[in-house]
């Protein structure tokens, strides 16, 4: 059992996936703006079981997909036209009436989300001590969370990932305590993969093992 840890700041934002499938995350509405002749953003990265929701701000126009997945009809300022993709792949799209004038056209990549968790166990400092960790990617958005309850041996614990510092988190009167990180609130999450291993320490000391735990997908 580790039994020292080396501490320094790391994590990453990244718009890229990890390999392999997981549970549906979160689902999230995505808004493609229809504007004159062009679709904005004309390219969205998304996660299964999200939806992509267009919206009319300028002249008459459709979204229709190449392989006959949806097709809007004509509609005009003030729609709005919505589509949920349950299915990873890449989906082409384009305006009927201004494909070939205007090369109107847009993708959207659909990815499986990076989910990961796992329990965390208790060594004998702490016997009565528990607690999990939840890893989660979707293209747009990374978060972290670690739970733990029930800590009698201290005030405040140090969590770190595979050895390396992570944050910290200050226990209430009952010994329990969150640490919630996410990338949509500016925060620096580290990038988990399967298996890695989550480590809770004393913080007094960074050093005494108080929770350890690996996580795992699916």
């Amino acid at each position: 059992m580790r039994k020292w840890f080396m501490r320094f700041p790391f994590g990453l934002t990244v718009l890229a996936f990890l390999p392999g499938s997981a549970p549906v995350a979160r689902a999230d509405t995505i808004v493609v703006s229809v504007e004159s002749n062009h679709f904005s953003p004309t390219e969205v990265f998304i996660a299964t079981g999200d939806t992509i929701r267009w919206e009319w701000n300028s002249g008459f126009h459709t979204t229709t997909s190449f392989d006959g997945f949806w097709d809007s009809d004509f509609l005009g300022p003030g729609s709005v036209f919505e589509q949920t993709f349950t299915s990873a792949g890449d989906f082409s799209y384009y305006c009927t009436l201004h494909l070939d004038c205007c090369n109107m056209a847009g993708i959207i990549h659909v990815m499986d989300p990076v989910i990961l968790v796992g329990s965390l166990s208790p060594t004998d400092i702490d016997p009565q001590a528990s607690g999990d960790a939840t890893f989660e990617m979707v293209p747009y958005r990374t978060t972290f969370s670690v739970a733990v309850q029930g800590v009698s041996s201290t005030n405040a614990l140090d969590v770190f990932v595979n050895g390396n510092f992570v944050n910290t988190i200050a226990l209430d009167a009952e010994g329990n305590g969150n640490l919630n990180l996410n990338t949509d609130n500016g925060d620096m999450v580290p990038v988990l993969m399967d298996g890695d291993e989550v480590e809770i320490v004393d913080a007094a000391d960074s050093v005494t093992l108080i929770l350890i735990g690996n996580v795992h997908s699916g």
